[in-house]
């Protein structure tokens, strides 16, 4: 696996200051040598680090990425915090399937598992017009 900021991104997402961390290690930097040539106090950079600003400023973010060669798309990413991906149609219907086979197996009635259908469909966005394919 590449190390580097175009590397596949991981399932579980980072915190802030885990990727700060972790990329200017990768840089070979020393908080206080990061805190130098970005302006701001090395304190505050070990504040980010560990967590305890949960809302930095958007000039902090961006001098930070800036001077470790990142990008704000590819920092919001690691931090999972990108576009969120909707599942797919098929997906949610296979989901419907196995809820509905469950309730099958666990005696419910005919018209429970259509009335439950009808509303996992509609809670899953899948309901359609009539004549539509289903």
């Amino acid at each position: 696996m590449e190390d580097s900021p175009t590397r596949q991104r991981r399932l579980v997402p980072k915190s802030l200051g885990q990727v700060l961390k972790a990329e200017r290690t990768r840089a070979g930097l020393s908080q206080s040598e990061l805190a130098d040539s970005t302006g701001l106090a090395s304190n505050h950079i070990a504040r980010l680090e560990r967590g305890e600003k949960a809302f930095p400023r958007f000039d902090t973010v961006a001098k930070l990425a800036k001077e470790l060669g990142l990008s704000l798309d590819w920092i919001a990413a690691e931090c999972g915090l990108g576009p969120k991906r909707q599942p797919s149609a098929r997906a949610l219907r296979m989901v419907l399937k196995a809820v509905t086979d469950a309730l099958a197996r666990q005696g419910q009635t005919s018209s429970d598992l259509q009335r439950a259908q009808t509303e996992l469909e509609t809670a899953l966005g899948l309901t359609h017009r009539r004549g539509a394919r289903p």
